[in-house]
């Protein structure tokens, strides 16, 4: 089933694929409560550590997860003003097309899929199915694409032989930590998501400090500053996936976007997965910089 699965994978392009155990992850559980200890609850994240490190919780009867990695880079440069995963076709809509045409290998089986809309912390599941190696910025460095993908997995109660994580670390230079220009990344892998530009573009409601934080940066949505600085980053190879290229922006964005209206907005950026944030807070980000 594993070869099968592997097959598969390889004719729908995604090149990385791993497996793990569906057990409770009691590290990963030490970790999360030592970090919302220090920096609080990420609103973008599950409140319930137990859904975040049990797969059981989401499948009862679940045994192994299937881990998959999907490369968005289409081009050498980054854009400016917004991370390089707004840039491209929505991850979510090609990140689950895929997994549910993988999951029909497990006919017979009980298969639930995720792209970055599960409560599982899925950067630490790809790290078990050996994926990648850690940075300091927290990002999960695949060796051939850099930090530059979206995860996806599936759950299921098919007994699949798991793999091994790979025995690498990041070279440990700090750039991310002294590129920060919040200082939202900490040493000892600590980070304070209430500083970091990403969060701040996409949060619903920013305090002082953080439109502040907005205000001084070049940022509209999302940010990319701690990937683009990593060593392990600039031999970050192009995607193989073709959905990735249908949809494509740059330069500086949204100089006419007042005038469009919430409709408008959604037929002209739905296919990018930052169109959840609407027009409304898009607006405030660049509003931000012009007070």
């Amino acid at each position: 089933m594993k070869n099968t699965l592997i097959q598969k994978a390889k004719e729908l392009k995604i090149e990385y694929i791993g497996f793990c155990s569906a057990k409770r992850d009691d590290v990963l559980f030490e970790i999360l409560s030592k970090r919302r200890e220090k920096f609080g609850i990420n609103p973008f994240e599950e409140e319930d550590i137990e859904k975040r490190v049990d797969a059981s919780l989401l499948l009862k009867t679940a045994k192994s997860i299937i881990v998959c990695l999907f490369p968005y880079k289409t081009k050498e440069e980054t854009v400016k003003n917004l991370a390089l995963y707004a840039s491209v076709t929505d991850y979510h809509l090609v990140a689950q097309e895929k997994l549910a045409l993988l999951a029909e290998v497990l006919s017979g089986f009980k298969t639930l899929c995720f792209a970055d809309t599960g409560a599982l912390c899925d950067r630490f599941l790809a790290f078990r199915a050996g994926l990648g190696f850690f940075g300091k910025n927290n990002m999960l460095i695949n060796e051939k694409y850099g930090s530059y993908f979206a995860i996806g997995y599936i759950l299921t109660d098919a007994e699949i032989e798991p793999d091994k994580e790979l025995n690498k670390k990041c070279m440990g230079c700090c750039e991310c930590i002294k590129n920060c220009p919040t200082n939202a990344i900490k040493e000892d892998f600590g980070f304070d998501y209430t500083k970091c530009l990403s969060f701040i573009t996409q949060a619903k409601e920013l305090s002082c400090e953080q439109r502040e934080l907005l205000k001084k940066s070049d940022k509209i949505i999302g940010c990319d500053i701690c990937q683009s600085v990593c060593p392990h980053n600039l031999t970050a190879q192009i995607t193989p996936v073709d959905e990735f290229y249908k949809n494509n922006l740059s330069g500086i964005l949204f100089d006419d976007i007042s005038s469009l209206s919430n409709r408008e907005f959604k037929e002209k950026f739905g296919s990018f997965a930052f169109s959840f944030l609407g027009k409304k807070r898009i607006l405030r980000n660049i509003t931000e910089k012009n007070k």
